[in-house]
């Protein structure tokens, strides 16, 4: 069963309030405070990790010039194929009316990817997929669970954040306590980025690097 936000925000709170029972808080305050350190996580496996988060989807151009909308909140695009597989070139903007871009290319506009219009870009109707570094879905309630591909062991990331939160909320915590959940936290942090970074698949097809993706 997935872990729902509300697990996380009560872990966090059993641990800041051992000796502190009576300490008050609202969904409000922790359920933004939660998604923010998640969504981080998350994406940090997203870019570091390889191929391990890949995501893949279809998307049709339409209008003139030809266009398809991103998934909401995209981390990264990794490649382009038409329908028959082949490569499609995703260019700077500023290089769109260069005449030596090959065809089929493509440049981005936001949330948005646009085709050249030329012969052989896309054309509306033309059925892409996408191969990309997605975001996981806002926790935006108590209900709302993590993402199946979070990993049980970087959980205790977010209990902690929760925790921590709490204890500096409360005047009358012990400055010690405070000390002791950060060192926690930063250990937390360190594991995550040393498993992220360890990772074979990351080695095996690391990320491109700023700038070279431009030919995916």
């Amino acid at each position: 069963m997935a872990t729902t936000l509300q697990q996380i925000i009560e872990s966090g709170i059993a641990r800041s309030t051992a000796n502190d029972p009576g300490k008050l808080t609202v969904d409000g305050e922790l359920i933004p405070l939660v998604n923010r350190k998640y969504q981080s996580i998350f994406a940090r496996m997203s870019l570091q990790g390889g191929d391990n988060l890949l995501a893949k989807t279809t998307l049709t151009f339409a209008s003139s010039p030809p266009f398809v909308t991103l998934p909401t909140d995209i981390v990264d695009i990794i490649r382009f194929e038409l329908a028959g597989g082949g490569r499609t070139y995703l260019v700077p903007v500023r290089d769109k009316d260069r005449t030596w871009v090959l065809a089929p290319a493509v440049y981005r506009q936001g949330n948005t990817i646009v085709s050249l219009a030329r012969a052989g870009d896309p054309a509306a109707g033309d059925v892409w997929t996408l191969f990309y570094k997605d975001a996981p879905a806002t926790l935006s309630a108590l209900a709302s669970t993590l993402d199946t591909r979070y990993p049980v062991r970087y959980e205790n990331a977010l209990v902690v954040e929760v925790a921590l939160y709490m204890a500096v909320k409360d005047e009358n915590r012990s400055p010690e306590r405070i000390v002791a959940l950060q060192r926690e936290l930063d250990t937390e942090n360190k594991m995550i980025d040393l498993l992220i970074g360890g990772s074979d698949s990351a080695e095996s097809t690391p990320h491109p690097t700023a700038g070279s993706a431009a030919n995916t």
